[in-house]
């Protein structure tokens, strides 16, 4: 499915620290899935919400629209440095 603008900053406001990292955004992205379809969120419901917006997406369209901090514009030139 279509990531949109309006859900990536819906979960960023809604869970406040969350965008610090692609581990903890992606973790309150599916979380925020799962209680608007209203179901658990249970590993099977997560596994298959992960079928729908995968992970590499989520996260592709969070550096999108939301701007870096400072720690991470660093890990990210160090990755570009080590794997380029």
């Amino acid at each position: 499915m279509k990531i949109t603008e309006a859900q990536i900053r819906h979960v960023a406001n809604s869970r406040p620290g969350s965008a610090e990292d692609n581990t903890s955004f992606l973790i309150a992205f599916y979380e925020v899935v799962c209680q608007s379809r209203n179901i658990d969120t249970s590993w099977e419901n997560i596994k298959c919400i992960m079928r729908e917006y995968k992970p590499e997406n989520v996260v592709r369209k969070r550096r999108k629209y939301i701007e870096s901090n400072e720690h991470q514009l660093h890990k990210e030139e160090e990755y570009r440095l080590n794997y380029s």
